[in-house]
């Protein structure tokens, strides 16, 4: 399997948006007055008895918060081989051990929305543990969305609010579509979409995501029936008001079955790539082979290359999940434009999603797309020859309907 840091970048537009935010970790002085770190220097300072502990600033937090902690460890030393050892199931910790290097440590976490009462996370090294203690508060009563325009009303009425409503799908092999509507020129709502726990993340549309292509919106593939929760907050962290305040649209259409397209050689060149047409909503299903494995010095495809272009009538948010039997490690790309608009490659201007050019298996990507063309390119970064393969792409509509609000 190939390195993905050897790759080029891992996504231009999609969902990953939480790296962006991430604080790096910061070493404090704890005789620095306003460090909040009880230090040698200070009266109130702890007694230190040479016992590992951890504490966390603030220690109460809300059920759904995504929230950085200043976190202080004592007597505790980071090692290589630190792993986080323990958390409750309501905490998820959003950077990596890697990243820590400090006593004192801006942590980034985000507390589940059915958290309720004391909840732990702790780091592990040398055989060593190490474990603070949070105590989330629990929501209260959260409103139930039913499908429509306008189907509730979410407000922020302070900086770092967000707020909360619950959803369900009825019949498997569903389309999900959810936007905010009515908004002004100062709002800018991020969506967060959560299984039924409330602490397993389905979708969200992030600062690449959101407000691309007109009003923020997401959209995803339920197989099955299923409860979930739509959580929503501020791109910018000082917004929120008492005039904060924005439509939710919910749509949840049949997905159908999927619509096959074969691939068809020759294919390398843009004189000979495969057009599809245009993809309605529905699931669009392309299969086919790749004949031979490679890639070159620049991490580019060099193998047989299968590349196909679509067009979309209307704004659509589409999935893309390529699967194939093997240990192989194919690869996808996505581009904006017109195969004689289009040039293949990590360095082309016109790539939009590198969501698919991992060591993973299956590759995937989601992306909100305007009305337009696309082509797809997909390939055996190392492998075997001949290896079959399929890309689904699901085109989930977003055609909601302004005039009928």
């Amino acid at each position: 399997m190939n390195d993905p840091g050897s790759r080029g970048p891992t996504r231009l537009f999609g969902a990953l948006w939480l790296p962006a935010m991430l604080l790096l970790c910061s070493c404090v002085d704890p005789n620095q007055p306003g460090s909040g770190v009880p230090g040698p220097d200070d009266d109130d300072a702890v007694v230190d008895d040479g016992t590992p502990r951890m504490t966390f600033e603030p220690e109460v937090v809300q059920a759904g918060a995504l929230e950085v902690i200043f976190t202080s460890l004592r007597n505790f030393e980071l090692g290589d081989d630190a792993t986080v050892c323990c958390s409750s199931e309501h905490v998820r910790f959003y950077q990596t051990v890697e990243e820590l290097s400090a006593q004192y440590l801006d942590l980034l976490f985000y507390f589940g929305l059915r958290g309720d009462g004391p909840a732990e996370w702790g780091i592990e090294t040398g055989g060593i543990q190490v474990v603070g203690e949070f105590d989330i508060q629990p929501l209260g009563d959260v409103p139930e969305l039913a499908p429509g325009l306008a189907a509730g009303t979410a407000s922020l009425p302070q900086a770092g609010a967000f707020d909360v409503f619950t959803f369900e799908v009825l019949e498997p092999n569903s389309f999900v579509s959810i936007q905010a509507a009515n908004m002004t020129a100062d709002q800018h709502p991020w969506l967060w979409v959560f299984e039924d726990d409330g602490i397993t993340s389905v979708i969200n549309a992030g600062l690449e995501m959101m407000g691309n292509y007109g009003t923020p919106a997401l959209g995803f593939w339920a197989e099955e029936p299923g409860s979930y929760f739509l959580r929503i907050d501020e791109n910018d962290d000082d917004a929120g008001s008492d005039d904060w305040i924005c439509d939710v649209d919910l749509l949840v259409t049949a997905a159908g079955d999927a619509l096959p397209h074969t691939e068809m050689e020759p294919n390398d060149i843009a004189e000979g790539w495969q057009e599809l047409g245009t993809f309605a909503p529905g699931i669009h299903r392309v299969t086919g082979v790749a004949a031979t494995a490679g890639h070159d010095a620049n991490d580019d495809l060099s193998g047989d290359l299968d590349v196909f272009w679509f067009q979309l009538d209307a704004r659509a948010f589409v999935e893309f999940e390529l699967t194939w039997e093997g240990g192989d490690d194919l690869d996808a790309m996505l581009y904006q434009g017109t195969p004689s608009q289009v040039e293949l490659g990590y360095g082309s201007s016109r790539a939009i999603s590198y969501g698919m050019a991992t060591p993973d298996k299956p590759e995937t990507a989601g992306l909100l797309l305007p009305a337009g063309s696309y082509v797809v390119e997909v390939g055996n970064w190392d492998g075997a020859p001949d290896v079959p393969w399929t890309i689904d792409l699901r085109v989930i509509p977003m055609d909601f309907e302004p005039e009928t609000r």
